[in-house]
């Protein structure tokens, strides 16, 4: 009888989905690497065999997080809409999926936004490129606040700093929904971001 051929990337990602809600709720510094190859059920060998240590695990987590916030975004991004509607539709769907993300996802976040702000604050070696996110996000907003102000849609604005200001809110949002989820409704108070958001871009009369 053959051996059983293992993907190594389908493997990567079981310890991955593994790792999350272990180090979501004990926090990286409680998880040891025997942890996380008990919860993916593969012997504590082999898990050195596609990371060499819970930090790069951690790093992998983060990053699965991430592309899948970006994914679910990128599924339902509207095509050739207009801008204004562009960004309402982005706005509502980014929204919708903060309140659906698994707490996991955030448990993971929370500690990460944590780690790296202070690293960054600190100077030291930053692994979690957060600010290549945010930086996507940002390039996005700007291009589309752009193409808004090239058709005559959007007066001339800071497009950068327009988006700059767009993802600082949400992170905002986030933040304050985390802490406080029966203080307010998620979508409610995206929609009134979008509406004094698009307002503050339209041409005046």
């Amino acid at each position: 009888m053959s051996p059983k051929i293992v993907d190594p990337e389908e493997r990567k990602k079981h310890i991955i989905e593994a790792a999350i809600p272990l180090i979501g709720h004990r926090g990286i510094a409680q998880t040891r690497m025997e942890d996380i190859a008990k919860a993916a059920d593969i012997g504590k060998g082999t898990i050195y065999e596609y990371f060499k240590s819970k930090e790069e695990v951690f790093q992998a987590c983060f990053h699965f997080v991430m592309n899948e916030f970006f994914r679910s975004v990128m599924e339902r991004y509207p095509r050739n809409a207009s801008p204004s509607e562009t960004l309402r539709v982005l706005f509502r769907v980014m929204g919708e999926q903060f309140v659906t993300f698994p707490q996991d996802y955030y448990l993971i976040l929370s500690d990460l936004w944590l780690i790296a702000s202070k690293r960054e604050f600190l100077g030291k070696e930053n692994p979690y490129d957060l600010a290549g996110y945010l930086g996507e996000f940002r390039a996005a907003g700007k291009a589309i606040i752009e193409q808004g102000s090239a058709a005559g849609e959007f007066r001339e604005v800071d497009a950068y700093y327009h988006a700059v200001l767009a993802g600082a809110i949400f992170d905002g949002l986030v933040l304050h929904w985390m802490l406080d989820r029966n203080g307010f409704d998620m979508l409610t108070a995206v929609e009134v971001f979008t509406d004094m958001f698009l307002k503050s871009l339209r041409k005046e009369g």
